[in-house]
C-alpha cells in the first residue's frame, strides 16, 4: 500500500472513530465541536497531514450580559476530538491554552482572538436557537520560549557583571499589545522562564518589590544588557521584542536597592503629642523631601487616611518639611511616646534624617491640630448694667493677652480695634487666663451683671488698677472661645469741709473750712468705692466713680456735729445725721462721667441724746440679768421746729444713742413694733407710762454741747394664739381645698394671770391676744366626734377629743396662724393567734396571743402607739387618717405560722403589716396573724437547811418525754440553782434530777412546804407530768432538797438486867430494825456482826422504831434518866418491840438509838455467828460516820 493510500486509510479509520465516539451530552440541543492539531503552515486549517492533538483542554462559555460565565470543560480525545453537545438557546464561546511543552494556542478558530489578561485564544460567539451545529478547531502552532533574568545592577551600568546576583519576588508580565498573555514572579537567583508563547511581538511588564527601584536602561538589549530604565516608578514596561516559533529569547532588566520614608500625618485630639490609637488621620497635607546632595526633591500629599509613603529614595540625607492647611498647627513637643511622637512640633518645623537601602525610615509621623482661638471684643457700657447692648459702642485700645496658666506664659496678644474686637488665634489646646489692659484714659472695668443677659462683661478690676483677668479659658483644638470686656468711664465728685458758724448749711464767705478730714463715697451695698482727705481749704476730691447711689460719709471733727441739710442751696451742706462718728448723706444719684461739684458739708459743736430701751421678759417693770434691749423697737428724735427728724434702731444692749445734736428743744417718740406695749412703771425701773404704739415723751432742751441721758424705758412682747380651727379629713395638718371650717373647738389657756378661752366661729377662726409674759397650759376640746388631727404649730397633739398640753411662751409670740384640725377617728384592730395544734390550720379553741405589745407606726409622720394584745385581740381608736405599719416583735422562740390569710410579713424579728392606709372614720378590723410558739421548762434548785434555803449547783437533769419515757435533753444547774429547757413544743414532760450530796427531795406530801412547792414526786428524783401549752412558759418548776437525819445505835444482851448497856455485855447480831411512819415502813435494816446499825439517810420528820430479835429474849427495862446507854424499846417481846414515837430534823445524827434485850428465864440464846476480831481503825473509821 503506498504513501497516499495509507493516507486516506488513515483518515478513514479516524472519520469512523469520530463517528463512533460518545457525547459530553446526551438528548437534543445544539452543539459545538471542533479538533485540535498542530498548523505547520499557520493558515489556521486543518490540512490534511497536520498532527491532532490529545489531551488539549477546552473550555465553554456562557454570555451573561457583558461578562463570559465558564460552563463545561473538557479536553481533546485521543482523536484530538471534543464536543460540547445538547446547548439549550444562548450565546457561547470556546476557549483554550495549551499546556503542552513545545506549543501555543494559535487560534480558536479562523481567527486569533487572544483574551485579555490570559494566554487563552477565544472563538467567535454562537448564538444557539435550535439544533445548530458549530465548528471551532483549536490550531497550535510551535512555542517560543522566553528567559527573564532581573539583576541587581550594582554599578548602575545596565549591564549585567558577575558580580550582580538575581534579584527574587520581582513581577514579570509578558503583554501581547495590552493584552497579558504570561505572568510569574522571579525566583531566588535564577532566571524567570515563560514557554508556550505563540511567536510574535511582545514586551515586558516588570513590578518590583518595595526597597527596589530600576537602573540605566543598556543601549542593547540583545546582547543582554537592561531592556528597561529608571522612570522614577516601581513598575516599568520595555520596549517591544520579536521572537519566532521555536525561537529562545533571553532578556535581562537592571534594578537597584533604593531608600523608603513613612509615616502618618495625625490630628492630636487630645493634644499630647502622640499618636493615639483614636487619633484621626489627616489627609492632603503637602510633604516635601530634599536630598542635601543630589539635590533631588521628592513632594506628595497624605492620603485620605494621613499615611504616606517615599520610594525609590537614592542613598542621601533629606531635609523633611509639611506644608499644613490653613488652620491647623503641629502638635507639642512630648518627651514620651516614642515613634509615635509627633516628629514636627511647634519649636521644630523641619527635620533632617539619612536614607539609604539599609536605613529606611518609618513612623516619621506628624501630628497636628486645629488652630484654637480667643476672641471677642470691648464694649462701653453707656448705662452701666454690665451687659452690651445694641447701641453701645466697641472700646478700642484693650490690649489683650493670652496667657497659658500651666507655664504663665503669654502665648498670644491683640488690641480692640476701632469696633471693639479682637482676636487672639494659633492657640493650642490648654487652660487660658485671659488679661484685659485698659487705656491710661481714666477708663474702669464697667459692673458684672445683677442678672443674666446677652453678652455679659465678665471682667471685674480694681479703682487702683487698670488690668483684669479670667480664668480658665478652656481652649480645645479648632475651638473658639469668646470673652466682653466692659468698659466704663468714671464720675467724679468735689466738695468742702467748713465749719458753719452761723449755722445756716450753707458755706458763706469768711467761714473757715477743716483740713485732714477724711471723706468716704459708700456704694449701696457698704463698700467705700471712693475716700480722700480734705486739704488746707477744706476741698477734696473722689474719682473715678461708676454710676450707681452712693452716700457720702464725713468723719467729724472733735466734738462736732453737722449743720442743717441744705442740698438744694449753693454751697449748701449734704449731711443729714450723725451716725458713728461720721456724717451721712442722703443717697446721691450719679451718672457715667458725671463732674458734681459743691458737694460741702458743714460742722459745728454739738450734744448727744441716749437711753436704754431693755426687753421686760417677766412683765416686772424691771431690768433683771438676761433682759437685753428690745431691738424691733425704734427711737424717734424730733426738734421742736420738725427741722430735725432722726431715727434710730434699739441696739442688742438696748441703748440708742443721737450724736451731733444742735440746740434746742427735743421730744423722744417710742415706736413700738405689733404686740408689743411699754412695760408697768415700777419704782427703779421702766420710768414711762404707755400710751399707744407711738408712746412720746415730754419736751425736753438740749444746749449747745450737751450730753442728755433719758431715764429708763422697758417694753414687754404680748402674745397671741390665733387660728383657725377645721375638718382635716386627710390629717396632714394643712388646710386644703374642701376642707372646711369647724365650729365649736375650745382653746382655753390658763396661766400667771386670769384663764382666757376662745371658740371657733362659723369660719373657724379663734383668737386669744394681748396675753401677758408668763408659762401656759392649752385645753382643747372637739365637737363631738372628733379627734384632734395633727401637731397645732410647735404643739404635738394626741389623737384625742380633749388634752391639755404646756404651751411654751415662744409659740405664743410666734405670731404665726396655728391650724387645728379635727377628724373622725378611724380604728385599726385585729387578731393575733396561736396555731397551738401546729397545723397551718386556725381551729376553734386556739387562743389569743395576750400580753404582746403591737405598735401602730404612722409612716408619713414617723409618729407611734402601742397597745397590749388581750384575749379580743388588739384595737387602736382614735387612729388618724394616713398610712400606717403595724408591728410587733416576735416572742422568744416564736416563728410565724404557716396559715393562710396572714395579712402580716416577717421582716427580720418583726412581724409587720405595711401600707395599711385608714380613711376619716373608717374601722379597719382584718388584720390577722397567727404564730407557733416553742416553750420552756425551767426553775431553781434550792436546799432548805438551817440556814434557810441554799441553791444547788452542778446538778445534772433531763427532760423526759411522758409519753415515750425518752430523754429529750439535759442540763446542769448553774451556780444560781437554775435550769432550763427550751425550744419545747406543746404537750406533757417529766424532769429527773439528781440526788444532791447529803440531801434528799422535799417530798410531796410534807406538811412544812405548800403544796406544789417542788415538783419531785419520788425519792429517785422524778417529777410530776408538766403539761406544756404553747406560748406559756413553765419557768417556776422548782426542785427542794433537805438534809438527811442518822439513826443508829447497837443492839445487846443485858446481862446483869440493870436496863443499861455495860462494855463487856454481848452485842446481839441478825436483829430486824424498822422505822414506821404512818402504820407504815418506811426504812429497814438489821444489826451487824457486832450488834450495831444505822439508817443513814432518813427523811426529817416524825418515827416509832420497831425491832424484831429472837423468841428467847424479850425487852430490857429502860431507864429513862440514862437515856443514851439505856434502850429505846420501850413495849413488846423479843419478836416485836418498838419505841417511843420520835422526831428527826434535817441533818440531825442521833446515835442513841440502843436496842438492849435479855434472856427469858430457862431460854437461851440461838447460835449465833461469832464477830470476828475487831480491826480498831476500821471501826473508828465507821463509827466516825456513824456520828456524822
Amino acid at each position: 500500500m503506498n504513501r497516499t493510500a495509507k493516507h486516506i486509510l488513515s483518515i478513514m479509520l479516524a472519520l469512523c472513530a469520530f463517528l463512533l465516539m460518545p457525547v459530553a451530552f446526551a438528548g437534543g440541543g445544539a452543539e459545538i465541536s471542533g479538533c485540535a492539531y498542530v498548523d505547520l503552515d499557520q493558515d489556521l486549517i486543518c490540512d490534511e497531514g497536520e498532527q491532532l492533538m490529545t489531551g488539549l483542554p477546552v473550555r465553554l462559555y456562557l454570555q451573561a450580559g457583558e461578562e463570559w460565565q465558564e460552563l463545561s470543560a473538557a479536553e481533546t480525545d485521543e482523536y484530538g476530538r471534543y464536543a460540547f453537545t445538547g446547548l439549550e438557546s444562548g450565546v457561547y464561546c470556546v476557549r483554550s491554552s495549551t499546556t503542552a511543552e513545545g506549543y501555543a494556542v494559535l487560534a480558536v478558530g479562523r481567527t486569533a482572538n487572544p483574551v485579555a489578561g490570559s494566554a487563552d485564544q477565544q472563538s467567535e460567539a454562537f448564538t444557539v436557537t435550535g439544533e445548530e451545529r458549530f465548528t471551532a478547531d483549536v490550531s497550535l502552532g510551535q512555542a517560543a520560549m522566553l528567559e527573564v533574568l532581573v539583576f541587581e545592577d550594582r554599578n548602575g551600568d545596565g549591564k549585567v557583571s558577575k558580580y550582580d546576583e538575581g534579584v527574587m519576588g520581582v513581577t514579570v508580565e509578558v503583554l501581547e499589545g495590552e493584552n497579558v498573555v504570561a505572568s510569574g514572579e522571579t525566583p531566588k537567583k535564577k532566571k524567570l522562564t515563560f514557554t508556550s508563547l505563540k511567536p510574535g511581538t511582545y514586551s515586558l511588564r516588570f513590578t518590583v518589590p518595595e526597597g527596589y527601584g530600576f537602573c540605566t536602561m543598556g543601549e542593547n538589549f540583545e546582547k543582554g544588557e537592561s531592556i528597561v530604565g529608571d522612570n522614577g516608578s516601581r513598575t516599568v514596561v520595555s520596549q517591544a521584542f520579536t521572537f519566532a516559533a521555536g525561537e529562545t529569547a533571553s532578556l535581562n532588566a537592571g534594578v537597584r536597592q533604593v531608600g523608603t520614608f513613612t509615616g502618618r500625618v495625625f490630628e492630636d485630639a487630645d493634644n499630647n503629642g502622640i499618636m493615639d490609637e483614636t487619633d484621626p488621620g489627616v489627609g492632603g497635607v503637602a510633604l516635601k523631601l530634599e536630598g542635601k546632595k543630589t539635590g533631588g526633591i521628592y513632594e506628595l500629599t497624605s492620603n485620605e487616611d494621613g499615611s504616606y509613603f517615599f520610594d525609590l529614595l537614592p542613598t542621601d540625607t533629606y531635609i523633611f518639611t509639611a506644608t499644613l492647611p490653613e488652620g491647623m498647627m503641629y502638635a507639642r513637643y512630648t518627651k514620651e511616646g516614642g515613634d509615635l511622637r509627633s516628629v514636627f512640633t511647634g519649636e521644630t518645623l523641619e527635620r533632617e534624617y539619612a536614607v539609604s537601602p539599609k536605613k529606611r525610615q518609618t513612623d516619621k509621623n506628624v501630628g497636628v491640630i486645629q488652630n484654637g482661638t480667643i476672641s471677642g471684643a470691648a464694649f462701653y457700657d453707656i448705662d452701666y448694667d454690665g451687659l452690651w447692648d445694641e447701641d453701645e459702642p466697641g472700646y478700642p485700645g484693650v490690649t489683650m493677652e493670652a496667657i497659658k496658666i500651666s507655664s504663665n506664659d503669654v502665648m498670644g496678644k491683640a488690641v480692640t480695634g476701632e469696633d471693639g474686637t479682637f482676636t487672639i488665634a494659633a492657640l493650642r489646646s490648654s487652660d487660658y487666663r485671659l488679661r484685659a489692659l485698659l487705656p491710661n484714659d481714666g477708663s474702669r472695668f464697667t459692673c458684672l451683671p445683677v442678672e443674666n443677659g446677652d453678652q455679659p462683661n465678665q471682667f471685674t478690676g480694681t479703682r487702683s488698677r487698670r488690668d483684669g483677668t479670667i480664668e480658665p479659658l478652656t481652649v480645645h483644638s479648632g475651638d473658639e472661645v469668646t470673652a466682653l470686656v466692659g468698659v466704663a468711664m468714671g464720675a467724679k465728685v468735689e466738695g468742702t469741709i467748713f465749719e458753719d458758724a452761723d449755722y445756716n448749711g450753707v458755706l458763706d464767705d469768711g467761714e473757715r473750712t477743716f483740713s485732714g478730714v477724711q471723706v468716704q463715697l459708700v456704694d449701696a451695698a457698704g463698700n467705700i468705692v471712693a475716700k480722700d482727705t480734705s486739704v488746707a481749704k477744706g476741698a477734696y476730691t473722689l474719682e473715678g466713680i461708676m454710676p450707681g447711689s452712693y452716700t457720702l460719709k464725713v468723719k467729724r471733727t472733735r466734738n462736732n456735729g453737722f449743720t442743717r441739710l441744705r442740698p438744694a442751696e449753693e454751697g449748701g451742706s449734704y449731711i443729714r445725721e450723725l451716725i458713728d462718728g461720721y456724717g451721712i448723706s442722703d443717697p446721691i444719684e450719679i451718672t457715667m462721667a458725671q463732674q458734681l461739684t459743691g458737694v460741702n458739708a458743714g460742722m459745728l459743736p454739738a450734744g448727744t441724746v441716749s437711753g436704754t430701751v431693755f426687753h421686760d421678759l417677766n412683765d416686772n417693770g424691771l431690768r433683771e440679768d438676761g433682759e437685753t434691749g428690745l431691738t424691733t423697737v425704734q427711737v424717734r428724735l424730733l426738734s421742736a421746729d420738725g427741722e430735725i427728724d432722726l431715727l434710730r434702731t434699739v441696739g442688742e444692749d438696748g441703748s440708742y444713742l443721737f450724736d451731733g445734736v444742735m440746740p434746742g428743744d427735743y421730744t423722744l417718740t417710742f415706736l413700738l413694733p405689733e404686740h408689743t406695749e411699754i412695760a408697768h412703771v415700777a419704782e427703779g425701773g421702766n420710768t414711762l407710762a404707755h400710751n399707744g404704739s407711738e408712746t412720746e415723751t415730754a419736751s425736753f432742751a438740749v444746749a449747745m454741747g450737751e450730753d442728755v441721758t433719758y431715764p429708763l424705758v422697758g417694753c414687754v412682747t404680748l402674745g397671741s394664739f390665733e387660728g383657725v380651727a377645721f375638718c382635716d379629713s386627710n390629717a396632714s395638718g394643712v388646710q386644703e381645698e374642701g376642707e372646711k371650717a369647724l365650729k365649736g373647738v375650745k382653746i382655753a389657756l390658763t396661766g400667771s394671770s386670769e384663764p382666757v378661752e376662745a371658740t371657733s366661729g362659723k369660719d373657724g377662726s379663734f383668737s386669744l391676744t394681748d396675753l401677758r409674759p408668763g408659762e401656759y397650759q392649752l385645753t382643747l376640746t372637739m365637737p363631738k366626734g372628733y379627734i384632734s388631727s395633727a401637731n397645732a404649730g410647735t404643739l404635738v397633739l394626741q389623737p384625742l377629743a380633749q388634752q391639755t398640753v404646756a404651751c411654751p411662751w415662744s409659740q405664743l409670740v410666734s405670731r404665726g396662724q396655728v391650724l387645728i384640725g379635727a377628724v373622725e377617728p378611724a380604728s385599726i384592730a385585729g387578731a393575733i393567734r396561736l396555731d397551738e395544734s401546729n397545723n397551718g390550720k386556725l381551729e376553734d379553741g386556739e387562743s389569743m396571743l395576750t400580753g404582746l405589745v403591737v405598735e401602730l407606726y404612722n409612716e408619713e409622720t414617723g409618729e407611734s402607739l402601742n397597745v397590749t394584745t388581750d384575749e379580743d385581740g388588739f384595737l387602736f381608736g382614735s387612729v388618724r387618717p394616713g398610712t400606717y405599719t403595724v408591728r410587733f416583735e416576735l416572742p422568744e422562740q416564736s416563728e410565724p405560722a404557716r396559715v393562710t390569710g396572714s395579712t402580716f410579713r416577717l421582716n427580720g424579728t418583726l412581724m409587720e403589716q405595711t401600707g395599711i392606709t385608714v380613711a376619716e372614720g373608717q374601722k379597719l378590723d382584718a388584720l390577722a396573724t397567727a404564730l407557733v410558739s416553742r416553750t420552756s421548762i425551767g426553775g431553781t434548785l434550792l436546799l432548805n437547811d438551817e440556814e434557810g434555803q441554799q441553791p444547788v449547783a452542778g446538778v445534772a437533769l433531763s427532760l423526759i418525754d411522758d409519753a415515750t419515757g425518752e430523754t429529750l435533753a439535759t442540763t446542769t444547774s448553774d451556780e444560781n440553782g437554775a435550769y432550763r429547757f427550751d425550744g419545747l413544743w406543746p404537750g406533757d414532760y417529766r424532769i429527773r434530777a439528781e440526788r444532791a450530796e447529803n440531801a434528799i427531795f422535799v417530798r410531796p406530801e410534807d406538811p412544812n412546804y405548800p403544796e406544789g412547792a417542788s415538783i419531785i414526786q419520788t425519792d429517785e428524783g422524778e417529777s410530776c407530768v408538766i403539761t406544756l401549752e404553747m406560748a406559756k412558759h413553765r419557768l417556776e418548776e422548782n426542785i427542794l432538797y433537805i438534809r438527811t437525819a442518822k439513826v443508829g445505835d447497837l443492839a445487846w444482851l443485858d446481862e446483869n438486867a440493870n436496863g443499861l448497856l455495860d462494855g463487856s455485855e454481848r452485842r446481839l447480831p441478825g436483829i430486824k430494825v424498822q422505822l414506821w411512819q404512818n402504820d407504815q415502813v418506811v426504812y429497814e435494816t438489821e444489826t451487824d456482826l457486832y450488834g450495831y446499825y444505822q439508817f443513814a439517810h432518813v427523811y426529817p420528820g416524825s418515827y416509832t422504831l420497831v425491832a424484831s430479835a429472837y423468841d428467847a429474849l424479850t425487852i430490857t427495862t429502860p431507864v429513862p434518866e440514862l437515856r443514851i446507854i439505856s434502850s429505846c424499846l420501850v413495849s413488846g417481846d423479843g419478836s416485836n418491840a418498838q419505841s417511843d414515837s420520835f422526831t428527826v430534823e434535817s441533818g440531825s445524827v442521833t446515835n442513841d438509838f440502843d436496842l438492849g434485850y435479855v434472856l427469858l428465864p430457862g431460854a437461851s440464846l440461838p447460835d449465833l455467828p461469832e464477830a470476828p476480831g475487831r480491826d480498831w481503825s476500821q471501826w473508828n473509821a465507821q463509827y466516825s460516820s456513824m456520828q456524822d
